[in-house]
């Protein structure tokens, strides 16, 4: 896979998705890139009310681990939507 990248783009690529790596630069160019690592399992403690897995799953009401539930499936719908789908990448 290649991304043309122009000048001020921001792309975002889970890291575990793809093997990926740099294409060598022409002289006199320079490429500046951040990246940042985020741990799923925080994300979980805060949307679990700062709790861990194993106590979230003891101590949360019905209504609690439904709502927990029902957030969790459409953050994963969410995430699928914003994938390009093949008849929009050949126009």
């Amino acid at each position: 896979m290649v991304i043309y990248c122009p000048p001020g783009t921001t792309v975002l690529i889970p890291g575990s998705v793809v093997r990926w790596g740099f294409t060598a630069l022409e002289k006199g160019d320079t490429r500046y890139t951040f990246q940042q690592y985020f741990n799923a399992a925080v994300g979980r403690w805060v949307d679990q009310g700062f709790r861990s897995d194993a106590d979230f799953a003891k101590k949360a009401t019905a209504e609690e681990w439904n709502l927990y539930e029902d957030a969790r499936f459409e953050r994963v719908e969410s995430c699928m939507r914003l994938f390009s789908k093949l008849e929009e990448l050949f126009v």
